[in-house]
């Protein structure tokens, strides 16, 4: 499928738009501003890239979806459903949609099926907008390179054993799609399974291992499969996290250990790209604290040293 072309978004109209609506939520006016800078733009352009194709319906913008998606979060939305509904009622996410109604899916399929490298930046710049405006006071913890933690990671991991029950799951045609009925047919056919291969004691663990982390076995983690292996592999560990892959097995300031990432790492990446002829004395001050998410260098904050 090829992206919709809309012209509001095709030449920037679609924050003047709001502007000229009187009541319009300053918080809408900043994302729009934010999801329309050169730098998100940029990565924007790489999501809408993967869309070449000219056979099927074509895809929203990503920058559209990005907008509802941020302005949807900041207003206590995160439910992809409500994300649609809102879409619907709100006459100014109407006009950022330009009428058009996004479903529940293409906001779902945009977060976890787009470039989990691009998202991540994008994440990340968000962040740092935030921060920007004092929203978030946690940011400061992160420049000199302690740890963001993945929320809720430590138990949700995924293993090379899980990634061979994945592939051997779409072998029987098993894996559900999150509804309930789908739920109870992938249940159900693995006591089939089960009763099948009773006489088979590795394959009923391996079917049993399944039952316990049925959660685990959906189309949507199937289509990351690739990524979860390379990752595995590259980087030679036992397991990724599920939701942030890319994420590392570290210690925390808690002396425990979680998924994480090292922020310093990844604006560092950022400024890379940013500026390929970066010098020593460059990468000294992104060191100590200074970050450049726009292609130029900020100062978040005074450093605080942590002790990990």
């Amino acid at each position: 499928m090829s992206v919709m072309e809309l012209k509001e978004y095709k030449n920037g109209s679609i924050l003047n738009k709001l502007k000229q609506e009187e009541d319009c939520p300053k918080m809408l006016l900043t994302i729009t501003n934010f999801v329309f800078s050169k730098m998100v733009q940029n990565l924007m352009h790489q999501l809408d890239s993967e869309f070449e194709s000219n056979r099927g319906r074509p895809a929203y913008p990503r920058t559209l979806l990005l907008i509802v998606v941020l302005y949807c979060f900041s207003i206590d939305i995160a439910n992809y459903t409500k994300m649609e509904e809102e879409c619907k009622k709100n006459k100014f996410l109407l006009i950022v949609t330009c009428g058009l109604k996004p479903s529940r899916n293409s906001f779902a399929n945009f977060l976890n099926k787009s470039d989990a490298k691009v998202i991540k930046k994008v994440f990340i710049a968000t962040l740092v907008l935030l921060n920007d405006f004092h929203f978030l006071d946690f940011v400061k913890l992160f420049v000199d390179g302690t740890d963001a933690i993945v929320r809720a990671s430590r138990n949700n991991k995924i293993t090379l054993k899980d990634v061979e029950r994945l592939k051997l799951m779409n072998e029987w045609n098993l894996l559900y799609n999150n509804t309930p009925k789908s739920i109870n047919r992938t249940i159900n056919g693995l006591e089939e399974k089960l009763e099948f291969y009773k006489n088979d004691e590795e394959m009923c663990k391996t079917i049993n291992s399944i039952l316990k982390r049925i959660n685990l076995y959906n189309t949507n983690i199937f289509g990351k499969l690739d990524i979860y292996s390379t990752i595995i592999n590259e980087k030679n560990i036992g397991s990724v996290s599920v939701s942030f892959p890319e994420a590392c097995w570290m210690k925390t300031k808690k002396e425990i250990y979680d998924f994480a990432f090292n922020l310093q790492e990844i604006m560092t990446e950022n400024h890379k790209e940013k500026r390929k002829k970066s010098t020593k004395k460059d990468f000294i001050r992104v060191k100590n604290g200074y970050i450049c998410p726009f292609g130029r260098f900020m100062r978040l904050v005074e450093v605080k040293k942590v002790k990990h």
